[in-house]
């Protein structure tokens, strides 16, 4: 009965899909450390480069920069869990003509 308790604790039902626990705790870690890295990427850029360009420049580079980074480790996390973004590709590029 405790056996068969954690055996049903090692996987969590996600809309239909078996997800193993591990998995999704290596999601947020690497989502959690996307954030503190596009964090500390806008307080360098503030600080070095910022100040050599104008406001609105200045402004939409560190935006860019910041959401860039968290783009990207979404991507990771969603790689990580085995997530088939290829359909999602497709859509874009016939949206972008």
């Amino acid at each position: 009965m405790i056996s068969e308790f954690f055996v049903n604790l090692s996987t969590i039902n996600v809309l239909g899909t078996e997800v193993p626990v591990a998995s999704l705790i290596v999601g947020v870690v690497i989502m959690i450390v996307g954030v503190i890295v596009a964090k500390i990427a806008s307080i360098f850029f503030k600080k070095y480069f910022a100040a050599n360009l104008e406001g609105d420049v200045a402004k939409n580079l560190n935006k860019a920069i910041y959401y860039g980074i968290i783009i990207i480790s979404l991507l990771a996390v969603t790689t990580s869990q085995g997530i088939d973004l290829s359909g999602l590709m497709v859509a874009g590029g016939i949206f972008g003509m």
